[in-house]
């Protein structure tokens, strides 16, 4: 990709990906990394060969949030390579992290009509600039690095400035985290995008995920009573990691078809 259509430099590390990457959206994100531990090519293998459901390896990350755990997530990854997670399956380690300065153009604002201010320190984000870091995955038969591209940045503005200009190829929108009910958003991406702008969703101006994971009683219950049957989509297509030590199941894959 050429990476000089939102950085003010050039990041070889992007510019050795397919022109339009697939990618992987997580709204809301924080520091977690379900998403690159489910979908490295081990996992995404694992699940084609004994449940025959298909996957897209994703070729980036996208994350974008407001919150302290972006914040003190840059400052752990500013101090070189650091360790995020070791359990008894996975190990997470992340590596070779770059602050990237956003082209004039490319300006996040926030919106007091879908984020709540009053709590967040506006002053404490870089909102013009956005970070990228390598994040070695590795288990007891496996180990992959997955990219990861981290701008801080409300997730409906985010949308329209980042996702809809069609540099990258979204594969799947995340949504398991949004903060209605303990953080800052008063506005769902979900909602916004599915019930707010029926029955297109966008997709005449090229925004057609593959996939859906959305936090179960909460965002999935509004994808689904806004699509009703106007796009082909299969629920419960395979399990996501559960972000409870309980292994709760708190999340639902959709499969979408156009």
């Amino acid at each position: 990709m050429d990476s000089l259509k939102l950085f003010t430099e050039r990041l070889p590390a992007l510019e050795t990906l397919p022109e339009t990457p697939k990618t992987y959206w997580y709204v809301s994100a924080g520091d977690d990394f379900r998403g690159p531990v489910a979908f490295t090519q081990y996992h995404i293998n694992h699940e084609l060969v004994h449940h025959g459901r298909d996957f897209v390896k994703p070729d980036l990350f996208i994350y974008n949030s407001v919150g302290k755990e972006v914040l003190e997530l840059k400052e752990k990854l500013t101090k070189g390579e650091v360790e995020l997670r070791s359990d008894h399956s996975t190990r997470l380690v992340a590596r070779n992290c770059k602050s990237l300065k956003l082209r004039d153009e490319v300006i996040f604002e926030i919106n007091e009509n879908y984020i709540n201010s009053e709590n967040l320190n506006l002053n404490d984000y870089e909102m013009d600039r956005a970070f990228y870091f390598e994040l070695e995955v590795s288990g007891h038969n496996y180990c992959e690095i997955q990219r990861i591209l981290y701008f801080q940045a409300e997730n409906i503005d985010f949308f329209h400035k980042i996702i809809l200009k069609n540099i990258f190829n979204i594969q799947y929108l995340c949504s398991t985290r949004e903060g209605l009910s303990w953080g800052a958003c008063k506005k769902s991406i979900v909602d916004y995008i599915y019930q707010d702008h029926y029955p297109n969703f966008f997709t005449n101006v090229g925004f057609k995920p593959s996939f859906n994971i959305l936090s179960k009683n909460f965002t999935n219950k509004l994808f689904e009573d806004a699509v009703d049957g106007s796009i082909s989509v299969e629920p419960n297509y395979g399990k996501f990691i559960s972000e409870s030590e309980k292994y709760v199941d708190d999340s639902v894959i959709y499969k979408i078809s156009y």
